[in-house]
Parts: C-alpha cells; structure tokens; sequence
C-alpha cells in the first residue's frame, strides 16, 4: 500500500527482530464506534490528517502520481513522502524521498532522506511539513497553502531541492488542487484496513460472510488488533502547475497531472512485522478525472490492494476493491463512502505483457483485473507509461499506468472510462 513501507518491511525481513522488539505503541484495530478522534467530525479527521501519530509505530504521507509536460506531452511518475516511524530494527526515527522516473531517465531517480535527527523535520499548522538536510541543498516540504485538510477545493504545495546519487540538482515545485476530497479506505467510523487475517478468519468470512470482510467486522466482536492500520486517501489532486528543473536548467514544466496521497497510520506487533516482511503486495489506485470521462458528473477513483501470504506465515490473501463516485456520499466525519465495494475472491489480477527487470524478473507491464458483483463483472485495462520503471534499489515495480476501465454493477454500468493509475505490480 506504502512504498516506503514495503521497502521498511524488506529490510527489517533481513534482520533478527529479536535484537529490537517493537515497543509498547499503539495498535489499531476495528471498532464500530467513532473511539478515536478522526472518526467523530470533519475536524476531527482535518487534525488526524495533518499531524503525525508518535503513539503508533508509523504514520506516513505519500503523494505519487503523473505529471505532464506541457511542450512535449511527456508523462512522469512523482512522489513525495514523509514517514515517521518507531519500533523498527536499525532504522532512523524518520524516512523520506523524492523521486522522479520518465522516457529520459530511463527508471528512477530516488533521492532518500534517512533522517536519525528528529530536528531536521518541522511541523507547522495547520499542515505543512519540512525538512531540511542540509541547508538550501537537501530539503523537501509538503503544505496545505488554502482550504481545509482533506477537504474539496484545497490546495497543496510540493517543493523541494535535491541532490541525487549521480550528484545531479533536482529542484521541483508543484501547485496541486483537491477535485474529491478525502476517502474511507478502511471499515468502520476510524477506517481501519486489515493487512492480514488469520486462517480461522478467512475461513469465516468466506463461508458465513460470502467474502465480505466489513460483513464480517459488523456481525462479530474480532477487533483483528494489531492486524491492520487506520487508512485515508486524497485519491484526485489535479495540478494547477509544476515545474522541475536539473542542474538549475528546465526540465519540465505544465498545467496537467494528477497526484494521489494516502495518509497510513500503523502499529506493529513482532509477529505483524514477521508477517509483512514475506509477504508480496500488488497495488492500483486508479484515477478517472471528469475532464477525460463524459459520461460522468464528477470525478471517480478506484482503489485495489492485494496482499499475498507467504505460506510460511501460516496467514491468509487479503484483497480488497472500492469505487468511489459520489461525493456527497460521506461518513459522521466527512470522508466519502465507497459507492461499492468487492468481495475478497471477486478481484483477478491477469498479466497479458511482461518486462524482464535488471534482475532478470518478469514484470507485468500491461494487465487486466476483473472485479464480479452479483451477475455484473467489471474490467480494467492498463498499460505501464514507460516498461523501466523498476527500483533497482529494493527490486521492486511501480509507477504510472495508462488505464481503460468498464465499471458494472447490478445498480450502475460506466463504459469505455479513461484514466490513470499508480501501480505496484511486483
């Protein structure tokens, strides 16, 4: 779901968790009431949205998403992001990147910042987040610049200054705007989304609950504590304008482009981390923005995740699927409802073109991902932007997708939409 998470995760995967134990942090878990403050209010949820949780072991911002070039068209994938985290073997109090990957550079250009000094990172209110490395030379700031966290109509600011492996200049500065507002990830009034379940879990929610995981969380007392994480997305910011130069020279600039955020709150258990670390994740969030889509009144947004288990860790496939469309369709605290949701064993995922990776892995560059409810099957279509957008790094696969889509539920059908998503198809 987090890239920087899944790269955490391998790391720690490599190391005797038994040197360094996940301390006494909060654990999230399902509640059917609104427990905790971003599950009360639209207030409640701005706050929870805009500062990060040291009572969990991670809390984590990440904006990816495409910008184009408005002279030669050209697409690029972006992210920005800012994790803090505890708990974790070796690791520094705060992780963070910028990183860029188009045609011309032929894969990525990661820049990290591992951050021991909690004091390089400044928090100011209502959102804005810096960090400086090293003065005017490392730096990286993520702000909400007008409106209201979470909320339709307000606007951000991506900016920074970087200084990549091959000593190049990256500055970058991006003006973005929110067309959706915030969405429900998760289940219940806190959105909490399960990474794992047991095997006595999935057996019940497949035999007594048809596959329905929120089913399942309504009608029993399983809490899954420790299981999963409180999750919120910005799935349709829409670039006003951005500009990236290299070595203090242009290198792209435009009006276009659409950035998704996820904002991830997590607490580990040794066990959780000894689970995670072997698993293997495929992730799509899937923007359709109404000035490409006719057929609808607003925007939309698809979001996917599939976790696959290691057998070794005796645990079960997470999958799960949500479309989001109507904005007015909002919980007690504001943040939109999926119009529908998918049932663990209805999501397919079917490569149909492969890249061979540096490392000699066969990446899925084109795929197809069948959804079924009821006697309706839905069908997306993507296609990578660019086949080299492998992290060497960490050995893994992410990046812009091309993306045709028919959305058909026995309620509502949408032919032929058009958009793009954020892919991790390692």
């Amino acid at each position: 779901m987090i890239r920087l998470l899944r790269r955490l995760l391998t790391l720690i995967e490599t190391q005797d968790t038994q040197e360094s134990p996940p301390s006494n942090s909060t654990l999230c878990s399902y509640n059917k009431q609104p427990v905790l403050p971003q599950g009360s209010s639209p207030v409640g949820l701005q706050n929870w949205l805009s500062i990060n949780h040291p009572e969990y072991s991670m809390s984590s911002w990440c904006f990816y998403g495409s910008l184009i070039d408005k002279q030669s068209s050209k697409m690029a994938g972006i992210s920005t992001i800012v994790q803090q985290q505890q708990d974790f073997p070796k690791q520094p109090p705060y992780i963070a990147e910028w990183s860029l990957c188009d045609q011309d550079t032929n894969g990525y250009v990661v820049i990290p910042f591992l951050l021991s000094s909690p004091s390089k990172v400044k928090y100011k209110k209502p959102f804005k987040i810096d960090i400086d490395l090293f003065e005017k030379i490392d730096t990286l700031s993520i702000q909400l610049i007008s409106g209201k966290m979470g909320e339709a109509g307000a606007r951000y600011q991506l900016s920074g200054v970087d200084i990549s492996f091959h000593l190049d200049t990256w500055q970058y500065n991006i003006i973005l705007h929110d067309a959706f507002g915030a969405i429900q990830v998760g289940y219940g009034p806190q959105s909490f989304l399960p990474q794992y379940l047991s095997k006595e879990q999935s057996e019940a929610i497949s035999n007594e609950y048809q596959g329905s995981v929120q089913n399942y969380l309504e009608d029993t007392e399983d809490t899954m504590q420790g299981q999963g994480s409180y999750y919120y997305s910005l799935p349709l910011l829409e670039v006003e304008h951005f500009t990236i130069k290299k070595n203090n020279q242009p290198y792209m600039a435009g009006d276009s482009g659409h950035i998704w955020v996820d904002y991830v709150v997590q607490g580990f258990t040794t066990d959780s981390l000894k689970k995670l670390g072997k698993a293997s994740w495929r992730f799509f969030a899937i923007q359709f923005p109404a000035s490409l889509n006719q057929q609808l009144a607003g925007p939309a947004a698809l979001m996917i995740s599939m976790v696959q288990a290691n057998p070794a860790n005796q645990w079960e496939n997470v999958n799960t699927a949500s479309f989001y469309y109507n904005q007015n369709n909002t919980t007690t605290n504001g943040a939109i409802r999926p119009e529908v949701v998918w049932q663990m064993d209805s999501i397919v995922f079917s490569p149909t073109k492969f890249w061979t990776a540096p490392d000699g892995s066969k990446i899925p560059v084109e795929f197809e991902i069948t959804l079924e409810s009821g006697n309706s099957k839905s069908l997306i279509k993507a296609k990578a932007n660019c086949d080299n957008q492998f992290i060497p790094y960490v050995d893994k696969y992410e990046g812009i997708f091309n993306v045709t889509a028919n959305i058909q539920t026995d309620t509502f059908e949408f032919k032929n939409l058009q958009g793009f998503a954020w892919a991790e198809v390692h």
